[in-house]
């Protein structure tokens, strides 16, 4: 395997050490999937660094995916030290070493969250995090990003919590599914993706996802929450659909 690719990052907290036990460091598998055979290496050290080695069969156009690979699995070793030593440690990576020799930041290729979608203010928005369905969503929406392997699982909760929060004293989840979908103008079918994915998720199947998957879950979480945070600001009026016009599995738009 002649591709070879090198991830930076850190585990936090710091302060705590995490012992793997590994008599033969270090740890070593490989991945395969769909980029084909991956060479993996976790590199142990006794600091707070974390060190990645992938080798390749063949170039790796989607650098984000193969991040998403890549922190699954190292998180998933800690996670395993986690049952050993009750040390609970996070990995956060911060560039990777490219087979052409150059130095590619995370940040550079992750920056898919569409921030442009809040349009209230920054006052407004935090006020309304004292609504708890909205509190509860942004936490969700938060693990949704950082799990890739669970993203279905927590962007389809946030939608799940919305739709909860109509008629509270109503337990008829059908009504309060029309609620929503007529409250927010949104049809059935545009959250169907998510929901398919995060009904494996919840089963425990393990989901093959792309980055695109992945955005289009969480786009589809962030448009509802958008739409619900209108629909709070207006004292829960049913919102106007000229300004928010009907959306349908056909408006899910990813690039």
């Amino acid at each position: 395997m002649e591709n070879e690719y090198l991830f930076y990052g850190k585990v936090t907290p710091s302060y705590l050490r995490v012992s793997f036990n590994i008599h033969d460091p270090p740890i070593r598998l490989t991945i395969e999937n769909k980029f084909g055979k991956l060479d993996y290496a976790l590199l142990l050290n006794d600091t707070d660094d974390v060190v990645v080695k992938i080798n390749s069969e063949k170039l790796i156009d989607y650098l984000a995916t193969l991040f998403d690979i890549v922190r699954s699995f190292t998180q998933s070793f800690y996670d395993t030290a986690l049952l050993s030593t009750g040390v609970l440690s996070r990995i956060d990576f911060s560039t990777i070493y490219l087979p052409n020799k150059t130095l590619a930041q995370i940040s550079n290729f992750t920056p898919w969250l569409p921030t442009d979608l809040f349009d209230l203010k920054t006052e407004t928005l935090f006020t309304l995090k004292n609504n708890p369905t909205i509190r509860v969503a942004l936490l969700d929406i938060k693990y949704a990003l950082l799990e890739p392997d669970l993203t279905p699982l927590f962007a389809y909760r946030v939608i799940e919590g919305i739709m909860n929060s109509f008629d509270k004293l109503n337990n008829d989840r059908n009504k309060k599914w029309l609620l929503l979908r007529d409250n927010l103008n949104v049809t059935k079918d545009f959250f169907d993706f998510t929901m398919k994915l995060s009904t494996e998720n919840r089963h425990g199947k393990l989901l093959d996802q792309t980055i695109n998957d992945r955005k289009i879950c969480i786009y589809t979480a962030l448009i509802t929450l958008q739409r619900f945070m209108h629909y709070i600001n207006s004292n829960e009026n049913k919102l106007n659909d000229k300004t928010f016009p009907l959306l349908d599995k056909d408006s899910i738009k990813i690039t």
